[in-house]
């Protein structure tokens, strides 16, 4: 992914999405089927650039850290 976004300019943007009441799959993906009226929260994150001349094992743990910070917050409570 850092590769990528530093080749194309393009940024990075991750979603997160949380549901109240689901029916998985036992499937390869896990598939996640929201039930009739459960709450859905989605989250997206601001964009981010990645420079050119990173280095892309700094850039890993910087997207890692926003990814989980992401999906803590999205949480339903």
């Amino acid at each position: 992914l850092v590769k990528l976004a530093q080749l194309t300019g393009l940024p990075v943007v991750f979603v997160a999405a949380d549901i109240q009441r689901e029916k998985v799959f036992n499937s390869w993906d896990r598939f996640r089927l929201p039930l009739p009226f459960a709450r859905v929260s989605v989250t997206l994150s601001e964009p981010i650039i990645i420079p050119p001349d990173a280095e892309v094992d700094q850039e890993v743990e910087k997207l890692q850290i926003i990814f989980n910070k992401l999906t803590e917050q999205n949480k339903i409570k």
